[in-house]
């Protein structure tokens, strides 16, 4: 289960 790197990919994939 990779749930974190999904989580990280959204996070870091959000337009800061």
């Amino acid at each position: 289960m990779s749930a974190t790197r999904e989580l990280v990919l959204d996070l870091f994939g959000r337009p800061l």
